[in-house]
């Protein structure tokens, strides 16, 4: 009897869990994952090829946070996402810091967001420094989400955020999360890669950092469940508590996040921070099997759906939505956001503190779906905005913020 009654009661309790099962889309995504672009993107950040940025052909020699490579790298990064069709934003919060991301409007709930995110700042701190591995690599897998998943609708919102100055202390994104709190930013949840090129005996293990703050445990079981079932072919070890790099900030402020990482403390890359961290010793095979991980995870927490086009206007829409700017505080551009559920007369109106109109943004016929218009505010001084959305007899007006 004992003998049976235990699988059984094992066999109910692992059923009752809510597992991915295999997607086809998941599946497609993650067959899309190429080791060829990843490289791609690591030999351009770490300098092994030059890069075409503004027509200007230069190489990447460092990106550390005081040399002019990381300036260039953060253009580099703003120039890949722009040709992924995503609005960029510049957050540059210090005179050295700079963090670069790009959002991906969800069609469902746009305002509740999935970050994923690595740093793309680097060491030693002299004039040459490839980084390869840190955190070229993380960089890469994040630019690499963004090619691909840019190319469907998803339910919830996406940030791909590359983070500055990590080396000096996580300060980018410290700072992203202290705008996040400022305006009550939903974030459902956080992907942080750092260092995933480096595997020595071929093990194929990686550690998953999470903590018991907010839905972070479920996100880390969600990793190791894609890398079973869509067959990846790594052994994830789960930290608990887990430690990590950028992934710590957003638990210090109660937000869902885990950070994905090669085996650090004991597999440990014997170049670390030095000037030959370069892609010549990565484990490739691991190196794609970990972006597929991630880029997989992503794409079922985001709920992704065939639909090819974020800006794809016959998106069904069953009510109107005025949602809020993004980012805010902004300094000097704004996304603003809106739904409509029918062919309707848009006015989008931005008004001062006290009430005196600046600018129409807007004013036209619109087709149902979800709709953006961005407000470039170069030449005003900080301070508190409003912008007013009149379509039909739907009116709302939502407050911003232009922080110079």
């Amino acid at each position: 009897m004992k003998k049976t009654l235990i699988p059984l009661i094992a066999f109910w309790f692992f059923s009752t869990l809510t597992y991915p099962q295999v997607n086809p889309l998941v599946q497609s995504v993650i067959n899309q994952v190429s080791l060829d672009s990843l490289s791609n993107f690591v030999r351009e950040l770490s300098g092994e090829i030059p890069v075409n940025v503004n027509g200007v052909v230069d190489t990447i020699r460092s990106r550390h946070s005081n040399q002019p490579g990381n300036n260039l790298a953060a253009d580099y990064i703003e120039q890949k996402l722009e040709s992924f069709g995503l609005t960029v934003y510049n957050q540059n919060y210090s005179t050295n810091g700079r963090n670069v991301y790009a959002e991906q409007i969800g069609s469902d709930y746009p305002e509740q967001r999935y970050i994923i995110c690595a740093h793309y700042d680097d060491m030693p701190p002299g004039p040459i420094a490839p980084g390869a591995d840190d955190n070229a690599s993380g960089t890469a897998a994040v630019l690499e989400a963004a090619r691909l998943l840019s190319n469907y609708t998803s339910k919830y919102s996406i940030v791909y955020a590359l983070w500055d100055e990590e080396e000096q202390g996580l300060l980018g994104s410290q700072n992203y999360v202290y705008q996040a709190l400022a305006t009550n930013e939903d974030i459902q949840g956080v992907i942080n890669i750092d260092m995933i090129g480096w595997d020595s005996d071929d093990d194929m293990k990686l550690w998953v950092n999470t903590r018991d703050t907010a839905n972070s445990v479920y996100i880390s079981d969600m990793t190791l469940q894609v890398n079973t079932s869509y067959q990846i072919g790594l052994d994830p070890q789960v930290l608990n508590p887990g430690s990590g790099s950028d992934n710590l900030v957003f638990w210090y402020f109660g937000f869902s996040a885990i950070g994905v990482e090669e085996l650090y403390g004991i597999d440990w890359n014997d170049y670390y921070h030095t000037t030959e961290d370069k892609i010549d010793k990565f484990n490739l095979t691991y190196f794609h099997r970990c972006a597929k991980m991630v880029i997989g995870t992503l794409a079922i927490l985001a709920e992704l759906s065939p639909s090819s086009a974020i800006n794809d206007e016959k998106n069904i829409v069953h009510h109107y939505l005025l949602s809020q700017n993004y980012p805010n505080p902004f300094n000097p551009s704004t996304k603003i956001t809106y739904s409509l559920p029918q062919l309707s007369n848009v006015i989008i109106k931005v008004f001062n503190l006290v009430g005196n109109e600046i600018e129409t943004l807007i004013n036209e016929e619109k087709s149902s779906g979800t709709h953006y218009v961005i407000w470039d505010a170069e030449d005003l001084p900080s301070g508190v905005y409003f912008y007013k959305l009149q379509a039909g007899s739907y009116v709302e007006t939502k407050k911003m913020l232009l922080l110079r």
